[in-house]
């Protein structure tokens, strides 16, 4: 299997629904993309956690064949996070965001993660996105991620960061918020004018599209009727498709077509349980049935 770096958050989280709730389950940015990639890659995780970080819930990690080796374990609690969704659960309320120890995050990267050549840098500040590219010494693909709270406080540090990426993928939301502009697709390609080669927009339960040059390529996401939780959804989403281009040792368009429609199935496992329980019993036929499935929700004869 393929080597994927991620650096991102590694977290406990207590989340509420309008159906049940979980009280300090795994999540953060950098677990969930590494559960999820884990189905067809080895990823590694940079990330930093508490003394308090149970050695059962990092057993867990590694027993998913995740390399935990990058995740520093310092004096303090790990960062944490409180949040409840209502209605349709499109998007969380935050009620508590304790950053504890991440505040002490300063990734330094081995001679071994420096070297793998797929990268993503999860939702952290874009100042350590920079610090990280600059130790990556034979990148082939980097992706990042970001939200609107680092758009809001640091979008010069994050146009230097869409400088030097191959692809990024934000929500629509962000995407406006990031251009200004009201259309999505607009959004786009004014993103791509930033650096990336490929723009993914996710559009929740509408699905995503990725943009390259003057091509769109857009898929729903699979209608699922049972979602438990949907926290780290787009963690597993990108997590699927680093693992994707990774797997394919390729980033060519028909490749990350590909890789979006990977990432629409992770993402749909990812609401299925709290935390990233959804991946425990998962199946190699049972990711190919929802492949299908996806497939054939867009396939069509004229």
């Amino acid at each position: 299997m393929s080597d994927v770096l991620v650096v991102g958050t590694v977290a406990y989280d207590e989340i509420s629904t309008p159906q049940s709730s979980s009280h300090k389950q795994l999540g953060g940015s950098g677990m969930h993309f590494s559960i999820a990639a884990a189905q067809l890659s080895t990823p590694h995780i940079v990330s930093i956690v508490g003394n308090d970080f149970a050695e059962n819930d990092m057993q867990y990690i590694q027993s998913k064949g995740i390399n935990t080796d990058g995740i520093e374990i310092v004096d303090g609690k790990t960062f944490f996070w409180k949040g409840g969704y209502k209605g349709a659960m499109n998007e969380a309320e935050t009620q508590i965001t304790d950053l504890n120890v991440l505040q002490q995050f300063n990734p330094i990267l081995s001679d071994t993660h420096a070297n793998i050549p797929y990268v993503f840098l999860a939702n952290i500040d874009p100042e350590l996105q920079l610090q990280v590219l600059n130790q990556l010494t034979t990148p082939r693909c980097i992706g990042i991620d970001s939200m609107n709270f680092w758009i809001d406080s640091k979008k010069n540090s994050l146009l230097e960061v869409l400088k030097r990426v191959t692809l990024i993928t934000l929500n629509d939301g962000e995407a406006k918020m990031l251009t200004g502009e009201y259309n999505s697709i607009r959004a786009a390609h004014v993103i791509a004018a930033y650096g990336p080669s490929y723009v993914i927009i996710k559009k929740g339960e509408h699905g995503s599209f990725i943009l390259h040059n003057d091509a769109v390529f857009s898929l729903p996401a699979l209608p699922i009727t049972d979602v438990v939780d949907p926290t780290g959804a787009g963690d597993s989403f990108a997590g699927g498709v680093m693992s994707y281009i990774a797997h394919r040792q390729s980033d060519d368009w028909e490749t990350m077509k590909n890789a979006i429609a990977y990432g629409t199935v992770m993402a749909s496992f990812n609401v299925g349980a709290f935390g990233p329980h959804a991946f425990d019993t998962i199946t190699d036929a049972e990711i190919k049935k929802r492949l299908d499935a996806l497939y054939s929700l867009v396939h069509f004869t004229r």
